[in-house]
């Protein structure tokens, strides 16, 4: 059978990862269970989530690491930072949901709470499918970033 190939308008389970779930493949503890949800994800029962923040932490992984992520790259939605996500996830560290030490996982958990919302949105609005989610240039995307530095940097908050 042939993967099923992500599309925006699918109406599968989406699911946001974040990179311990593909370092995960490669880890004793986890090898099992992340290899029956990846076979899921390439059976076509998960639309994959993941941010332009989790893309910049997979390229410092290990390369296994990045080569798991490379493999299922078709099967993946990118989220951009929005406006509304770095507010969210700022609020978050407000109110200590997400302890301060963990910025970058405050703006995974904003962007997926974000992407949930405007998707329940957009298909309240639309009688047929959702359409894809409005792009921001490259620019504003990073002005919009809720921290004064990059947190993934060297010396950065995580």
């Amino acid at each position: 059978m042939a993967p099923r190939r992500f599309t925006p308008a699918a109406r599968l389970l989406r699911v946001y990862v974040d990179t311990s779930v593909y370092g995960g493949v490669h880890d004793d503890d986890f090898r099992a269970p992340s290899q029956r949800f990846f076979a899921a994800v390439r059976e076509g029962a998960f639309s994959v989530l993941v941010s332009e923040a989790l893309v910049l932490e997979i390229s410092n992984a290990p390369a296994v690491v990045q080569a798991t992520f490379e493999a299922h790259r078709a099967y993946m939605e990118t989220l951009e930072t929005t406006a509304e996500a770095a507010t969210l996830a700022e609020a978050y560290l407000a109110a200590r949901v997400v302890p301060a030490a963990s910025r970058v996982d405050a703006l995974h958990v904003a962007l997926a709470s974000a992407a949930g919302r405007r998707r329940r949105e957009l298909e309240l609005q639309a009688p047929g499918p959702a359409a894809p989610y409005p792009r921001l240039p490259r620019r504003e995307r990073a002005a919009r970033l809720p921290f004064d530095r990059d947190p993934l940097a060297p010396g950065g908050d995580r």
